[in-house]
């Protein structure tokens, strides 16, 4: 729903022990999740509804869940490196691209293209890895170590996001930039159409399904829970700790 709620549900001590798991199969750990950006469609021809979407071809990262996506919403989703971007959109190639908002900024967008629109309850993630073997051949002694001072940095991570989201729309608007919010309605409908696209991509292998549910469930959770700490008073304790982690 937010930066805030994603960090609710990142922090879960279920949900750090889930992702944990992931990469085991390729000798990788990811030790948790960086939510950097919320999602944003820039274009040429601004999207201040969802009905602004039809036709345009958008420039999407390539995961099926935004390429369903945006064939509900009626645009056409093109995939292409990300370096190919700019010169793209500048020619008019493409029409629109999805990223995260940072980006946007970072690489001066707004020399292109003015209007952003933010995507509702979409937000980027990257993930820190670590070499499992490598992990192992530290000793118990020094891999805890290693956990203990990605936990500290990982607080510093959040809150730096944070404040880079904030300069970023700051930075954005400066340069003649507009960041554009789709009105309740809008929202709503945008929801209406892309989850089930999710639920739909995200169950076809069982073990998707399963993480896909987890994460809901801790979504529903988070909504309920105290609202109004710092990110860092979130993030202890951490559940590294927690005896049934694999």
């Amino acid at each position: 729903d937010s930066l805030e709620h994603g960090y609710k549900v990142i922090h879960d001590p279920a949900i750090q022990s889930r992702i944990a798991t992931f990469g085991s199969g390729k000798g990788v750990e990811a030790l948790s999740l960086i939510i950097p950006s919320q999602y944003a469609i820039l274009s040429h021809k601004a999207v201040n509804s969802l009905n602004d979407l039809t036709g345009q071809k958008i420039r999407v990262p390539g995961s099926p869940v935004q390429i369903e996506a945006l064939k509900r919403l009626g645009a056409s989703p093109l995939s292409m490196p990300f370096g190919e971007i700019v010169s793209a959109l500048q020619n008019r190639t493409i029409d629109g691209v999805w990223v995260g908002t940072t980006l946007f900024t970072a690489l001066k967008f707004y020399d292109i293209a003015k209007p952003m629109t933010l995507l509702p309850s979409h937000w980027a993630t990257t993930v820190p890895l670590v070499n499992r073997n490598f992990m192992k051949s530290l000793g118990p002694d020094l891999e805890k170590m290693v956990r203990e001072e990605f936990s500290k940095h990982e607080t510093l991570f959040d809150e730096w996001n944070l404040n880079n989201i904030k300069n970023g729309e700051e930075i954005w608007r400066k340069n003649g930039g507009e960041i554009i919010t789709l009105s309740e309605a809008e929202a709503k409908r945008y929801l209406d159409l892309v989850a089930p696209t999710a639920a739909q991509v995200l169950s076809v292998n069982a073990k998707t399904k399963e993480d896909y549910e987890a994460f809901l469930a801790a979504a529903k959770t988070a909504r309920s829970g105290p609202c109004g700490s710092t990110p860092r008073e979130r993030l202890r304790p951490h559940p590294r700790e927690q005896p049934h982690r694999q």
